[in-house]
């Protein structure tokens, strides 16, 4: 059930009459908070801004770390990758964690077995 408040039944409540000096401190200092918090995000918004790209190249180049460091692996240690990168995932799905985590998981599946998958077709192609 839904109850409906009026303002004057919240003035009532509070001894604000409208046009009181109360009424109009508390709305100027709700209106300071509210540009202040304002002047707050977009300070915190310029400066996440500014860091996008130095983060941007530092994920960049740790995928490129990790690709190759994928593709110089034997088979069999990327097989064992895989295997381990999926149980973990799934035991995550599992255990309920959230779904970002649990894709996130999924990522070192993803790319071991995509490897591999290249590998068993490159093989396939070079021998018919």
């Amino acid at each position: 059930m839904t109850t409906t408040v009026t303002r004057a039944e919240i003035n009532e409540a509070t001894g604000i009459s409208k046009g009181s000096p109360g009424e109009k401190g508390r709305l100027a200092s709700a209106t300071a908070a509210f540009a202040e918090a304002g002047a707050t995000a977009r300070d915190v918004t310029a400066d996440v801004a500014s860091r996008v790209p130095v983060v941007a190249a530092t994920a960049r180049s740790a995928v490129e770390q990790a690709n190759r460091t994928i593709q110089a692996s034997p088979d069999d240690m990327l097989t064992v990758g895989t295997a381990v990168s999926f149980g973990f995932a799934a035991g995550l799905l599992l255990g309920g964690a959230p779904r970002p985590l649990v894709v996130a998981a999924m990522v070192p599946v993803a790319m071991m077995g995509f490897t591999l998958f290249d590998r068993s077709s490159a093989g396939r192609r070079g021998t018919g």
